[in-house]
């Protein structure tokens, strides 16, 4: 179901809308509106305010009759064709089509969506009354090469072919580069974000390698890269790994196991029973370790190759 049109109050802007809802009104129910004069009644009854009071005053126009005879008169509706021209001119207003006229020009296409301008262009040059005139030197025609940006100028006349013409055709070529813009634009966006990604992924990586290093002395290196790395010398000649025994700084040397000298009850420092490491009478002072390093030089850690003769 269809509502009834709006009613009609005399404003120069809101007769197209009104005769609009009617011409689409007696479109769904056509079986009611066969004659002119069923069209006529029905959007005369949607009339008020201005528009009431100028067809209660028309309308006395409309009866017909012979003054030379005793036959009554007869009212006769207008065609609709006949009523819609009766509307629009008593309630023609220049001023407002003037106005509507300069809204035209001072329209832009901005931010929005390019279809949004057109729409309303449209609306303006209807009540302007001015939507007719879209051939190539049309008020249509000028009003959208003021409106565009140069951008969308610029890019038709580069081509140098398919120059638009009349209004429909500017509206087609401005839409159809307005599409590839924004598909560009989506395009962009998504490959942007993606090498952006990338990049922060790259300088994480970078500082926290940089902070490793400068935390524990080293990259974050594999642990299988740092286990191989920390092994004996090898044999250049057999292949072979081994390890030689040198003299290190005092309290260096080769790593021992505490929990098996814990059971045996052995001394950290002499390996001997009976006494604890802080008890060990080969304990020295601080004063006999001061006198060890300036009596007794020390030799660094060396690794040295054993090659096995042959026999």
């Amino acid at each position: 179901m269809i509502r009834p049109p709006v009613p009609f109050d005399g404003k120069y802007d809101d007769i197209e809308r009104f005769v609009r809802d009617c011409c689409m009104y007696f479109e769904v129910y056509a079986p009611f509106f066969q004659l002119h004069s069923q069209q006529v009644a029905f959007a005369t009854s949607y009339l008020e305010g201005m528009a009431k009071d100028w067809w209660v005053h028309q309308r006395q126009e409309f009866w017909m009759g012979s003054g030379w005879d005793n036959t009554p008169k007869r009212f006769r509706y207008p065609s609709w064709a006949e009523f819609v021209g009766f509307l629009s001119q008593q309630f023609h207003d220049p001023a407002t089509e003037d106005v509507h006229e300069s809204k035209m020009f001072a329209l832009r296409i901005g931010k929005g969506p390019a279809i949004s301008y057109f729409n309303e262009l449209e609306i303006e040059a209807k009540k302007a009354g001015r939507r007719g005139d879209n051939q190539e030197r049309g008020l249509m025609v000028k009003a959208v090469r003021l409106g565009v940006p140069d951008s969308y100028t610029d890019a038709i006349a580069s081509s140098g072919e398919n120059i638009p013409v009349t209004y429909n055709d500017w509206k087609h070529r401005i839409l159809q580069i307005y599409e590839e813009r924004q598909k560009k634009w989506v395009f962009d966006q998504t490959i942007g974000h993606a090498q952006g990604g990338q990049s922060q992924q790259k300088m994480y990586t970078a500082a926290t390698t940089t902070s490793n290093y400068k935390a524990g002395g080293m990259t974050s290196l594999p642990s299988g890269k740092l286990m191989s790395s920390a092994g004996p010398p090898r044999d250049a000649a057999m292949g072979k790994w081994h390890t030689v025994k040198t003299k290190t700084f005092s309290g260096q040397g080769e790593p021992m196991d505490i929990g098996e000298m814990r059971s045996k009850g052995l001394c950290f420092r002499c390996h001997k029973h009976s006494h604890l490491s802080k008890d060990c009478p080969d304990k020295k002072t601080h004063w006999d370790i001061q006198s060890v390093q300036a009596t007794e030089p020390v030799t660094e850690s060396k690794v040295e190759e054993v090659k096995d003769t042959a026999v």
